[in-house]
Formats: C-alpha cells, structure tokens, sequence
C-alpha cells in the first residue's frame, strides 16, 4: 500500500473505533436504571471507553509523527480494537432493539420475573464478554500508550532565545540551578533531554506542561543553571496560577469528584515521566500548580525540576536537612547524606504523602512569611525534635501511615486509602504490593513504573 493510501486507512480505523465506541456508550446508557450487578458491568465499559477514547485521539495526534513501522503496527491494534467494538455493539444489539434504547429499562421492569432474571442473565454474559475484551485489548496497547505519547511532533528547538519567545504566550518559568558538584557537561544533557520529552506532552492527558525550550543562565560569564520554559494552556491564560500548598492553606472545600480527579491526574504525570526514564525527586504541594476556577480545582501540572534525574543517570547522594522537604521524602533519602541513591519509588512515596494531604484536605507545612510550621493536621513534633534523624523519619513515616489507615477509608473510601498506603510502603518488603523482587527486572533493579501503573489501576476504579 502507497504510503499515503495507508496513512489515510489507519487514521479511517481509528475514526471508526471512536465513532463505534461512542456508539457502544449509548447502548450502556440502557442500563443505568437495572439490577445493581447490570449498572456495575455498564460503569466498568462505561469507564474503558473513556479511557480509551483519551487514548485514541492521544494517537491521533501524534500519528503524523510515527514512523512507518510504529504506524504499521498501531494500524493493527486498530483493526483489533475495531472488531472487538464492533463485537461489543453487536452483542449489545441483540439484546436491545437500538430504536428503542431510550424506553429500554422501562420496557424490562414490565417483564415478568422469570423472564426478566433469564434475560439479566444473558445481559450479564455478554457485558462481561465485552469487558473482558476491551481489558485484553488496553492490556495490549497501554504498553505503547506512554510510548507514543513521547513521539516528537517538534517542532521546537532544544533552545530558546529570549527574542524569538512569543510575546503573546503566557509562560512558566522552572529554574534548575547548577551546583558546585554537577557535572556542567552532563547537566545539560541531562536538562535538554528533559526538555525534549516535555516538549512532546499532551497538557489535558498527562498533567505536565508542554516545554517550549530551555535558557542557560550565567553570572559574570559563568554558567549558572537553567530556565526551563513551559507554555500555559490558551484556555488557562486567564486564571492565576496556584501552587497545591497555596489552594490547602486557602481552605476552600471542593467536592469528591474533583479531589479524585486531582489524585488520579497526579499518578498520570508520574507514569510520564517514569515512563520516560525521568525522575523528578521534588514532589511536594509546592511543586503542584492549579489553575482553580470557583468550585472547580482545575488539572494539576507539575513542576519543580530542579533536582530531577535520569533514572539511569548520575546521583550525588546529596540532601538537606530542610523538615519541610524531608516530610516528602522517605526515610533512606532524608538527611544531608541520605543512605539510597533515589529511585523511581522514591518519587511514589512523595506522591503518597501529597495524596494523603488531598485526601484529609489539609495543610502539612503553614508558612509564615517565608518560615515553615508544622499544619495543625499533622501531630509530628514531637518526631522533629528527635536527635536521632533516622529515628524521627521512621517515626514520622509511621504516623503518617497511621493516618492514612485510620482516617482516609472514612473521607476518601477504602479504595483511595489503599492506594495512599501503597506509595507510602513500596519501599517495604512487607508493603501492600507484596514481594519487592517480583516486581525486578531481569538486573535486579525495581521497576517504579510497576508500581505507579497499579497505583493509577486502582485509583481509577474509584466512581463518584
């Protein structure tokens, strides 16, 4: 097939898929109203085509940008997930004359019971069957999911000049400061790297800015750090940025539905940069920015590079004795010589501690000016004033274990305090998700993205 002959073929399938996906959502609606075993497999379908719908216009647009034989290959995944949707409406159709969908339920409640329990029977059958399918196929893609995502569309250089910027286009600015140890050669690879994986993300999917380059920064001719730039959305350049910490402290009460959102959109952007080989080493409530709205918390994006990593790359055991940022951290990082070189579960474990605080809609850290006090949440002073640091931060990471345990299945459901309990003890060989070494990799090493991808399964079954 001519290159461009195929080009428009598979782009075809993917318009199909999402036309029959929608199609097939339609038909699940007939079944809000049935037996609570009907109404759960509805929601399970209901939420893999969500899912998948993001997935597909994801692809569809970077597809210009794949080579042949990634198309090639995503061409058939297309045509499996064609015939499994197709499969799934036909299934659907025979069970629901799809000119009567809107008076569907209404019509079953007149049925007689016999009747009406064989027939829940064969509706539950075929809505399994077409979990079952649509699982399998997600299985099979969502490998190349966060791939794909990477995929260039570039279209930018590594470098921007304060010149070229456009005037119009709101930014944010991330400083990544050069110290005295870093190794200025491989620090800047290391940040143009960066640059260029960001340069390539999808702001509504991920959660992370798009990047539109990096500016050295020096004084008096010496080479001093970074500015990293990130554009704003367009349809966000009207609101003011706000970081995590700043919307805690605030107290403004926000719904479930939105707090789950944040949650989930944060465990995306881990996966990301994972995914992407990336540790970000910094994640606190600082580092998170909203875009807030009344009433709405808007997609968190997060941002403080500064002391990010490749995972493969250089570590220079370094720390800080700040109790601020080493409540972020585990206790094998906390000090200013910590004992681990960091890990990508060292990033989980940050994330746990700021989904306990989006869970118990707290404040850890108050500040007073620019000095840092204990939020009235969080009962560790007596942790702090230990002398024996390690002592304090396994102390410190007991207490918040306790209250994730204690207080979040009542706030946030069982679910979410299960996932929070699972950042908070991957280190652990006795953690929630088992045995450490199942989750190695032939080397021996841990594979974070093991973890962080249960962590978003879980975390996404959660329904408001």
């Amino acid at each position: 097939m001519e290159p461009v002959s195929f080009a428009f073929g598979a782009v075809s399938f993917l318009e199909v898929c999402i036309r029959l996906g929608k199609a097939l959502y339609k038909r699940c609606q007939a079944y809000q109203h049935a037996d609570r075993e009907l109404q759960e497999a509805n929601l399970c379908i209901q939420g893999h085509w969500i899912k998948i719908e993001h997935q597909l216009s994801a692809l569809r647009d970077v597809w210009p940008a794949l080579g042949n034989d990634l198309q090639v290959h995503q061409n058939l995944v297309l045509q499996v997930l064609q015939s499994r949707l197709q499969t799934a409406v036909s299934r659907l159709d025979s069970l629901i004359d799809p000119q009567r969908l809107s008076g569907f339920d209404r019509a079953i409640a007149r049925v007689a019971d016999p009747a009406r329990l064989r027939y829940a029977a064969r509706a539950k059958t075929a809505l399994v069957a077409i979990i079952d399918d649509l699982e399998r196929w997600q299985r099979a893609f969502d490998p190349s999911w966060f791939f794909l995502a990477r995929i260039s569309v570039p279209l930018i250089d590594e470098e921007l000049t304060r010149e070229r910027a456009d005037q119009n286009q709101k930014i944010i600015v991330d400083h990544v400061p050069l110290k005295e140890y870093m190794d200025v050669t491989q620090t800047t690879k290391d940040v143009r790297s960066l640059v260029r994986v960001l340069s390539t993300v999808g702001p509504d999917h991920f959660g992370l800015l798009s990047a539109l380059g990096v500016i050295k920064t020096t004084e008096k001719e010496t080479l001093t750090g970074f500015n990293i730039i990130f554009a704003v959305p367009p349809h966000l350049s009207q609101s003011q940025p706000r970081s995590l910490r700043s919307v805690l402290t605030a107290g403004n009460e926000y719904n479930l539905d939105e707090r789950f959102k944040l949650a989930i959109s944060l465990a995306c952007s881990l996966v990301y940069l994972h995914s992407s080989s990336i540790i970000h080493k910094n994640i606190s409530p600082e580092n998170i920015i909203l875009f807030p709205t009344p009433g709405r918390l808007g997609v968190p994006f997060l941002v403080g590079f500064e002391r990010f990593r490749p995972s493969e790359g250089r570590t220079y055991m370094t720390g800080d004795a700040k109790w601020e940022r080493n409540l972020y951290r585990h206790p094998r990082r906390q000090g200013l010589h910590p004992e681990e070189e960091y890990s990508m579960q060292h990033d989980i474990y940050s994330l746990g501690v700021c989904l306990l605080e989006v869970g118990l809609w707290t404040s850890f850290v108050q500040y007073t000016g620019s000095r840092p006090l204990l939020g009235s949440g969080l009962p560790i002073g007596e942790f702090l004033c230990v002398q024996d640091g390690r002592r304090s931060a396994v102390q410190i990471k007991q207490a918040l274990l306790e209250m994730a345990e204690s207080r979040l299945p009542v706030l946030m459901g069982k679910i979410y305090a299960n996932v929070v309990v699972s950042c908070l003890t991957c280190l652990d060989w006795d953690g929630s998700f088992g045995n450490k070494a199942e989750l190695e990799d032939e080397d021996g090493i841990l594979v974070g993205v093991r973890y962080i991808e249960k962590i978003l399964y879980e975390i996404e079954k959660i329904v408001v």
